[in-house]
């Protein structure tokens, strides 16, 4: 009996202590976001993705398209997220490279496309670094996102083989094909978001982070974020209002943004929780 209470005991006051614990990691998280200017990085990353956006897309669908692989449709959760002409940009991007299989491209075509791909993933490992108070030579970094651009394209080819396997397994308009792409797609997100942290935090940083919580947190967030934005551009005006070209570019340049926050939201989540203010702080509240 003196157990059973003592035990119960315990449990009410590990209940007790959770808001508390809760309520201090997210004062430390908006104090670290607020110091490292998290969100204006956000802002800086999203410039030069949204410039790369397309010859990103480009890159990954070329592998696939010399493979003859055109099936997209686990890369179709991740796009469902976007507003409705964002998603069309991407996906006419990805299906009209992947289509093609004959011609050529010269080398120089190919390396123009690259290096606008890798400046997009090369301002990602700036922020990174930005955020982590960390540095890199800018032939390390560059050189990292032309790898990472190479892997991306190879990735690509394995995601219309996966998609193409499911097809395969599942009728397509089966609700067990839409469940088993839905989870593939954010397994295929959780996969790039944990490259990017692999790659392009310096391994010094890196070596003192929890990177799976966050890894975890931007995919929740892209989804949360990118489906509240689609609903807001849905319920202030249907999707004829933005088919104007500058205004597709505002669109779609907040939807990148997004992305850009969850991401190193998620990388101060990880910080956070190895943040000696924060450890101080939770061992207080459960003394």
């Amino acid at each position: 009996m003196v157990l059973a209470l003592a035990r119960l005991m315990r449990t009410i006051n590990a209940a007790r202590r959770r808001p508390a614990d809760a309520i201090a990691f997210l004062q430390c998280l908006y104090r670290h976001l607020v110091k490292t200017r998290a969100l204006g990085l956000a802002a800086e990353m999203a410039f030069w993705l949204f410039s790369a956006l397309l010859p990103l897309a480009v890159v990954v669908a070329f592998l696939a398209a010399r493979l003859a692989l055109r099936d997209w449709s686990l890369v179709a959760p991740l796009l469902e997220s976007m507003p409705s002409d964002t998603a069309e940009i991407l996906r006419s991007q990805l299906f009209r490279v992947a289509a093609w299989n004959g011609g050529s491209v010269t080398p120089l075509a190919a390396l123009f496309f690259f290096w606008l791909a890798s400046t997009g993933i090369h301002s990602v490992f700036d922020a990174f670094e930005a955020q982590t108070q960390t540095e890199r030579s800018w032939v390390t970094k560059r050189l990292l996102a032309l790898g990472t651009c190479v892997v991306l394209s190879c990735a690509g080819a394995v995601v219309a083989l996966l998609g193409r396997a499911i097809a395969w397994a599942l009728p397509r308009d089966s609700a067990w094909a839409d469940i088993a792409q839905g989870i593939a797609g954010l397994l295929l997100l959780y996969g790039l978001v944990a490259t990017l942290f692999r790659v392009g935090i310096p391994r010094k940083a890196r070596g003192e982070l929890q990177l799976v919580p966050g890894t975890i947190v931007v995919v929740a967030l892209h989804v949360a974020l990118g489906l509240g934005y689609k609903l807001f551009v849905f319920t202030v005006g249907n999707g004829d209002a933005y088919l104007a070209g500058l205004a597709v570019i505002g669109v779609t340049m907040t939807a990148v943004y997004l992305f850009a926050a969850s991401i190193l939201i998620g990388l101060g989540v990880s910080q956070t929780l190895g943040d000696p203010a924060y450890l101080r702080t939770r061992r207080r509240t459960s003394a």
